[in-house]
């Protein structure tokens, strides 16, 4: 056993002392040399884009004369790619590999062969067969951008009702999105909407890497209002960009159908403030009271409008007016339902408050000033008894009820 031992240690040093050998041997004599593992030499070109044109020229390797003789190109497992899309050409009296591209690489940077580099191999032996030098071309792939953004479907739909809030993820709308390109900015994804679309993508950015399928959710960017709405149909055309700009961005379309659904939310509203009637006399009128400036209506904004439910309440502490108005649940006509009494007429007018409700509970108020007729006057008769003057005598005047005298004065005579 010992001597096995050591018979394997020589081995060992034997073959490193022959790599150290051929690492010296082939050093320095290719150019360009990027590294030297052993007796392999490493040559690293430069990144060649997918989209590099056949026949272009990617590299050229050249060596020393008078010591290599003309290589053999090697077919390992790992160079299959390499010699399917590159081609190699010795010109070996001129001492150069030249290496151009075979055929299109568009698409294998790409899922799902993902290829990052090609790679070709030829071993060169010495021309006294003293050592094998292997020269090993990496040619690394830059991704471009040029595969299209895509979705599972071309259009989707979605019903929201109208009061639903801009917050919200909106449920039921899903689109699914994948781009395989083979590196960002190539895969990363945006939504974007034409004009007037209220929604949005709820991410400015979303990354498919590796062929990711990436699940794109929405939200509304303003408020809707089925009430207001010519269609209650909207039609939202979305584009589905990449980031990628080499050569160009890409992009694809889908559309979104929005049914928008109504909802009880607008309040039924009065037209004016205080509405206003005469009364012209105690006794209940026949029909309806008229009412100004318009009619006592509420009017509700949803569509189809809301049924309406019309009640009056007096505004004052005293209830019992109650009793002698009322008003209809349904058309809010008026009505005097007792004859007034004179008592009641104290006050110029009586206010009742009017309350609409529609069907979702919303409610509205206004005033309605019943102006009262005006209470009737009295008037106190006085008696007086005439009273006849007679003439008795020239120059007297004698009362014939007298109840005062009075005498006639005469001038006085003056004696000069």
């Amino acid at each position: 056993m010992p001597g096995v031992h050591r018979g394997l240690l020589l081995l060992a040093a034997l073959l490193l002392a022959t790599s150290d050998e051929a690492e010296e041997s082939c050093k320095g004599l290719f150019s360009p040399e990027t590294s030297l593992i052993g007796n392999i030499v490493v040559i690293k070109a430069e990144y060649t884009g997918e989209l590099t044109s056949v026949d272009e020229l990617l590299l050229t390797v050249t060596w020393k004369d008078n010591i290599l003789g003309e290589p053999d190109q090697n077919t390992g497992t790992d160079t299959i790619q390499g010699r399917e899309y590159l081609q190699p050409t010795v010109d070996f009296d001129g001492l150069s590999l030249t290496t151009t591209v075979k055929k299109s690489m568009r698409g294998l940077p790409d899922f799902p062969t993902n290829v990052t580099d090609l790679v070709l191999q030829y071993d060169f032996p010495a021309l006294d067969d003293s050592f094998v030098c292997t020269i090993r071309m990496i040619f690394p792939l830059e991704d471009q951008n040029t595969q299209s953004p895509s979705t599972t479907s071309d259009t989707y739909s979605v019903s929201v009702r109208e009061d639903f809030p801009k917050q919200l993820t909106i449920p039921n709308l899903q689109v699914q999105a994948t781009d395989y390109d083979g590196s960002a900015p190539n895969n990363e994804l945006s939504v974007s909407f034409e004009d007037g679309c209220p929604i949005k993508a709820e991410e400015d950015t979303y990354d498919a890497a590796g062929a990711a399928t990436v699940v794109i959710t929405f939200s509304l960017t303003q408020d809707l209002d089925y009430d207001v709405m010519d269609n209650p149909t909207l039609e939202c055309q979305a584009t589905l960009s990449d980031h990628g700009t080499d050569p160009e961005r890409l992009s694809s379309t889908f559309s979104i159908t929005i049914n928008v659904e109504s909802f009880p939310d607008e309040m039924p509203v009065f037209e004016e403030p205080i509405y206003s009637t005469v009364l012209e006399q105690l006794e209940a009128p026949d029909g309806v009271l008229e009412i100004t400036p318009s009619a006592l209506l509420a009017v509700d904004g949803d569509v189809p409008p809301d049924s309406i439910t019309y009640t009056m309440l007096p505004n004052t502490p005293d209830d019992s007016w109650e009793k002698y108005f009322s008003i209809d649940e349904q058309t809010a006509e008026v009505s005097q339902t007792k004859d007034l009494t004179e008592d009641l007429l104290t006050d110029y007018s009586v206010n009742f408050v009017v309350t609409a409700t529609d069907s979702s509970g919303d409610i509205d108020t206004t005033i309605l000033e019943i102006v009262l007729p005006p209470a009737p006057t009295t008037t106190t008769e006085s008696s007086t008894t005439p009273t006849t003057l007679t003439q008795e005598s020239e120059g007297t005047t004698t009362a014939e009820n007298p109840t005062e005298t009075t005498d006639e004065i005469l001038p006085s005579t003056i004696t000069e």
